[in-house]
């Protein structure tokens, strides 16, 4: 951590501590309101439970902060917590550019065949618009929302059709072929209410594509921690089955999608009855990647990432080491997996 994010951190935890950052009691998303407690804490030792629903296997934050704390996080901390600046960047412009080309060529190969040109794209939750800048780059038709006002500023000084606010303020486009929501999902207290907006966003063929942290690859992105892999700011920790229930109480019908997770949804009047995740083999898979983390640690074992972690606990020298590694990569192409 940056000494900014450190600060940060300690902000969040003192205001949690004197109440100015409030907790409350929340239910599964299925109603169920008894749990196993998976952890007690998130990355950055911000005390905050995790559980585990024994009805659906859904992985949540309770208890979790009230609509007023989540409100005043975001605008406060949230961007000096995981960013270490508020403001935003080229280089998280172009980083955003390169996972936009990723999201594009899932959709089509995926689920458009190879052609997804022409096509019109809303984000939400879109930061400074740069996947939107790799569809505008394809000749896509592009439009994003995101409450952080200094990100939708950058990305409208790009030439982007960017508004501030939530789903709601897309409506005045029009509707869309393609919804994103990258890694924005887990963020909702009440999925339910965004999902009904997104659908009245959604032509009638449209495509709803998610993407967010899946809990079976802990093993692989985080080296079986657990504790990396929660979030003060998520409120939900979905596998690919949770997810589907979630999106099929909705009106949502999974198209195609991974554990990872990247999924693509279509509107159903009648979506099938997904299979039910088994909160038993969720319990297995976590105390599974708890046991073998050394092994998943030698497994992805970097020289370079071994470097930049430490340079990143040692001090300041880590955010000029990393501006220049990325701005290199984001500026040669053929580098980018």
């Amino acid at each position: 951590m940056t000494n900014t994010m450190r600060a940060t951190r300690d902000t969040v935890v003192l205001k949690m501590k004197t109440g100015e950052y409030a907790l409350v009691e929340t239910a599964c998303l299925c109603g169920e309101k008894k749990y196993i407690l998976l952890a007690n804490k998130d990355r950055y030792d911000i005390p905050i439970q995790t559980v585990l629903c024994h009805a659906c296997g859904l992985v949540r934050s309770n208890p979790y902060y009230t609509d007023k704390t989540l409100a005043d996080f975001y605008s406060k901390e949230y961007r000096l917590l995981y960013n270490g600046t508020q403001e935003a960047t080229s280089e998280f412009f172009f980083e955003q550019r390169a996972f936009g080309r990723h999201i594009m060529t899932f959709l089509s190969e995926k689920v458009f065949g190879g052609e997804i040109k022409g096509k019109k794209i809303f984000e939400i939750g879109c930061g400074a618009g740069g996947i939107l800048e790799a569809f505008r780059e394809n000749g896509n038709d592009v439009f994003g929302c995101d409450y952080g006002e200094a990100y939708i500023a950058f990305g409208k000084n790009k030439g982007l059709h960017l508004v501030a606010g939530g789903a709601s303020t897309l409506r005045q486009f029009g509707t869309a072929d393609i919804v994103i929501l990258n890694h924005v999902l887990e963020h909702i207290p009440r999925p339910a209410e965004e999902l009904t907006q997104i659908k009245e966003l959604l032509s009638p063929t449209g495509t709803l594509y998610i993407a967010l942290p899946g809990i079976y690859y802990i093993h692989d992105t985080y080296r079986g921690n657990l504790t990396e892999y929660i979030q003060n700011a998520h409120a939900w920790y979905f596998t690919l089955k949770t997810l589907n229930s979630t999106l099929a109480v909705s009106g949502f019908q999974l198209v195609v999608g991974n554990e990872i997770i990247m999924a693509a949804f279509r509107k159903s009047d009648t979506p099938i009855l997904p299979e039910k995740e088994n909160w038993k083999n969720v319990l297995r898979y976590l105390k599974k990647t708890k046991r073998l983390r050394w092994y998943y640690g030698l497994k992805k074992f970097s020289p370079r990432h071994t470097a930049f972690e430490t340079l990143r606990r040692i001090g300041p020298l880590y955010g000029v080491i990393r501006k220049l590694y990325r701005a290199y990569f984001t500026n040669n192409p053929k580098h980018e997996k």
